[in-house]
């Protein structure tokens, strides 16, 4: 996915006065959204790539 929805969220919890320190996933799909987040001022974390488990994009298809 592309992060779109989280950084969605992330402008309405700054709106409510809270900061934001990272953004964290579980597994990053790599379809875009690190870089995305990354390129929005965010710190992005992720435990997993798809990569790291062996998901390729046909797997997900």
């Amino acid at each position: 996915t592309t992060g779109v929805q989280v950084l969605e969220a992330a402008a309405t919890i700054e709106e409510s006065g809270a900061t934001i320190d990272a953004i964290i996933a579980v597994i990053d799909r790599q379809e875009g959204a690190r870089e995305n987040i990354e390129s929005a001022g965010y710190n992005f974390i992720s435990l997993f790539t798809s990569s790291d488990l062996g998901i390729t994009e046909a797997a997900t298809k």
